[in-house]
């Protein structure tokens, strides 16, 4: 805990976040090495002509949510490492959310991927032109939004287009799978115990419903106890629990994508972490 007579400045905490996460990095070797894998995987993944112009738009948008996947988890990985565990629910939950919209895509590719990108490009407009309207009632310049605007209704005009060439109704496939229901998704899957526990848990963190709060806050004497800087407790597993939702939401990729020469490696993926895990435990309790 620090002092509350000290003020510590942003480069003691950079100092000591780094320092802990090469700490936790070499005592997990076993564990974080894993990263090494899903790397290798991911690229495997995205090394096929992309497109969402053309008769496989799911594996263009298969491959931006694997990549972004990858992103978030060794994003979470780090900060579990360097000592804010607590934080790294919020990166995961997208992890987790992104599974579900691959398991969205595995049932109706084309409209799944279509759907999504139409709903993103739909925000972006939305977006900037709630902006845009704030600025002009209040005089003010309203710089590229107006050409930013026009350039995503382009976007939209042409994926209409795209949909309504492979039959598709825009519309109809935007509301369908632009804002998916998880909870209805993993029910049709069979798998609504990962909407009820996993995603409730995790959004919990994501939306602040005191679910950290024991992580940094203790009572004592009648006073609290609060820790700002790196903590230690839950880390490795939550590094454990980044690195398995990143390995389901690529084996999904891999579904949707239907590259067979990649199934046996994702599954490898999935497999070894609950060895590699209860190697970094051991080398954690040695240390004590």
């Amino acid at each position: 805990m620090q002092s509350p007579s000290k003020r510590y400045e942003w480069e003691w905490f950079s100092r000591n976040m780094s320092s802990l996460a090469a700490i936790n990095g070499n005592r997990w070797c076993a564990l974080v090495d894993l990263v090494a894998e899903a790397d290798a995987l991911v690229a495997r993944l995205v090394d096929r002509p992309l497109s969402y112009a053309e008769e496989r738009p799911q594996d263009y948008v298969a491959s931006i949510l694997a990549v972004r996947s990858f992103r978030l988890s060794t994003s979470a990985i780090w900060l579990a490492a360097s000592g804010y565990p607590d934080s790294a629910p919020n990166l995961i939950r997208t992890v987790w959310e992104i599974g579900i919209r691959l398991l969205d895509l595995k049932v109706s590719p084309v409209a799944g991927a279509l759907g999504f990108l139409l709903e993103g490009e739909q925000i972006k407009v939305a977006t900037m032109k709630a902006e845009s309207d704030y600025r002009l009632a209040r005089g003010e310049a309203t710089g590229n939004l107006d050409a930013n605007m026009q350039a995503a209704r382009e976007m939209i005009s042409s994926l209409e287009a795209f949909s309504l060439r492979h039959g598709l109704d825009p519309v109809k496939i935007r509301k369908s799978h632009g804002r998916l229901k998880f909870g209805a998704i993993c029910r049709e899957h069979g798998i609504e115990k990962a909407y009820f526990v996993n995603y409730r848990d995790m959004t919990g963190y994501a939306h602040e419903s005191n679910l950290a709060s024991n992580e940094f806050f203790a009572a004592s004497h009648g006073r609290g106890r609060f820790d700002l800087g790196p903590i230690t407790y839950g880390s490795l597993e939550t590094s454990v629990d980044a690195l398995t939702q990143l390995a389901l939401t690529l084996s999904h990729a891999v579904d949707v994508i239907q590259d067979p020469q990649l199934v046996k490696p994702a599954e490898l993926f999935l497999q070894g972490i609950g060895d590699r895990y209860a190697l970094a435990k051991a080398a954690r309790a040695k240390i004590g």
